[in-house]
């Protein structure tokens, strides 16, 4: 037997890179001045007059023609060199150093009477006569608050001031309503007529045709003042008459929630049953549409209907009537223009916005129809035209003929909702393919575009098919048909209202939560307004 036995030993092994020096150095050339002359290419006169007339260069230039006038038009609209980013931060701009522009306060009107604790719901402006402005004044209280006082709110009454601008103390005429009114509108071919919406969904009419001359001389009243001193205290001249409604809505047809937006429709076209668009005969502005919380757009016709009968009034009808038969016998100064509609107005369309996607009605806020901005005759122009005015004309009843379809209107319109939707449908009737049926046409889109109620929605005075929606933190710019062509970033406070410019079509206002006002130019900058002033 043998034993092998092995040896241990400790050993280091380094792999390096094999490493050498080199130097490289690149030829240096002396630089030197040099020129080239370039000689151009003559051809004899024949040649050229050959070219000329060839039909290749003639089908060349009719190619070119049109990109290079389109170059050409490129460069006169903006300059293809200028620094974007340099142009962001030109503080100047059109309108100068933002320190040198305000808004100055024109006229403020002051009455501790009517308006006192109230807040402003809207404004409306007279069609034709100048610095008359009618204010429409609202509790200023929550849905809790309002149901806890609702007994000293019953008691209180809902008006609407209408103002002129030579006294800016006392009201020119109070609008009595029965609620708190969320919107109105004078009408645009007789403004003597003004219906509103209320916060219980009913619809008022008042008719203040015999207050007109006081409106129209409103500036000899406010001029008594500068004769003596006294006048400022005669309680004659402080008291402001007091017009009660001539007509409300049947409260079991009307809105269930309260009424946001109310528009007139215009003078050329109206609506008969089921959305079919007809037309106006009349000349004159005797529909109107309303959209309210409930989720539903109703339209409206002031003319002559076929009478319910008692019958059809039902318990609460029949003590509303006999509360109005009273009010009647207090104010005997109530106009029967619109008797025959008092607590039996009722809609003749009703158009749901109904939810793309499952069951429910989006809870409308405003409204915009396309042919809503139409020129419309005034009151003078349909006396000079031989028409009598339109609020001696509504006793007639509507026509019982077959109405027959007018061609080329739009019938589509956009609806502005509680939870920030914009809502694009149709009020006309479509058939149910099943049960062929005429029902409510579904929406034809429905975009999420504000985090906010839509407050506004405002179609450009200069371009009928452009419009502007307002609400949350944002606006938009859109083109009817198409989709979003401008938004505004999300700013720091709600927006509340916006008004277009009347003069310039690139300029618009929007008024904020805080009580700013920001003024946007568009021609002068996008991505922030040309000025912001506190009110």
């Amino acid at each position: 037997v043998s034993t092998q036995s092995t040896g241990e030993h400790d050993f280091a092994v380094q792999n390096v890179m094999e490493t050498c020096e080199k130097a490289c150095q690149t030829e240096w050339k002396k630089p030197r001045t040099a020129l080239s002359q370039y000689v151009p290419r003559t051809l004899p006169p024949a040649q050229l007059e050959k070219i000329n007339k060839s039909e290749e260069l003639a089908k060349f230039v009719e190619s070119v023609c049109p990109r290079f006038k389109l170059a050409l038009q490129q460069n006169e609209i903006m300059d293809v060199f200028a620094d974007d980013y340099n142009e962001l931060i030109d503080v100047d701009g059109v309108f100068g150093n933002k320190a040198d522009n305000n808004l100055k306060e024109y006229q403020s009107f002051t009455d501790l009477e009517f308006s006192k604790n109230k807040s402003i719901a809207q404004i409306d402006w007279h069609p034709s006569i100048k610095g008359i402005v009618a204010v429409a004044y609202t509790e200023k209280l929550k849905y809790d608050d309002r149901v806890d006082l609702s007994s000293r709110i019953l008691m209180t009454p809902s008006l609407i001031l209408i103002w002129g601008f030579s006294d800016p103390i006392h009201p020119q005429l109070v609008l009595e309503a029965p609620e708190d009114i969320y919107c109105f509108k004078f009408n645009p071919t007789d403004p003597n007529i003004v219906a509103a919406g209320c916060i219980n969904g009913q619809v008022v009419m008042w008719d203040i045709s015999q207050y007109e001359a006081r409106l129209r001389n409103h500036k000899n009243t406010g001029a008594r003042a500068n004769k003596t001193r006294s006048d400022m205290f005669d309680v004659e001249y402080q008291r402001s008459p007091v017009v009660h409604y001539a007509a409300v809505s049947s409260i079991e047809s009307s809105h269930k929630m309260a009424v946001m937006d109310l528009i007139w429709l215009p003078d050329s076209v109206e609506v008969a049953r089921m959305g079919v668009p007809v037309e106006n005969k009349s000349q004159a502005c005797c529909q109107l549409v309303t959209v309210a919380i409930d989720g539903n757009v109703m339209f409206w016709d002031i003319r002559l209907q076929k009478p319910a009968g008692a019958a059809g009034l039902g318990t609460l009808g029949s003590t509303a009537k006999k509360e109005r038969e009273t009010a009647k016998e207090k104010f005997s100064s109530i106009p029967s223009t619109f008797s025959h509609l008092d607590l039996q107005w009722k809609p003749i369309n009703v158009v749901p916005l109904s939810k793309l996607t499952g069951p429910g009605l989006h809870p409308g806020v405003t409204i915009s129809i396309s042919q809503q901005l139409q020129v419309i005759k005034s009151k003078m122009q349909s006396l000079v035209s031989g028409n009598p005015p339109l609020i001696h004309r509504t006793n007639s009843s509507v026509s019982r003929q077959r109405p027959v379809e007018a061609e080329g209107v739009n019938t589509k319109f956009f609806a502005g909702t509680e939870d920030g939707y914009l809502i694009y449908t149709d009020w006309k009737a479509e058939k149910d393919p099943e049960s062929g049926k005429l029902v409510s046409s579904k929406p034809v889109y429905a975009i999420s575009t504000h985090a906010g109620p839509v407050h506004c929605l405002l179609r450009s005075p200069f371009y009928n098919h452009i419009f502007m929606s307002v609400g949350g933190w944002s606006w938009s710019i859109w083109k009817e048909g198409e989709s979003e062509i401008l938004q505004t970033s999300r700013s720091n406070v709600k927006y509340t209202a916006a008004s277009w410019s009347l003069t310039r079509p690139g300029v618009f206002y929007i008024g904020k939560e805080d009580g700013n006002i920001d003024v946007w130019d568009l021609m002068d900058r996008s991505h922030e307004p040309s000025m912001s002033q506190n009110i």
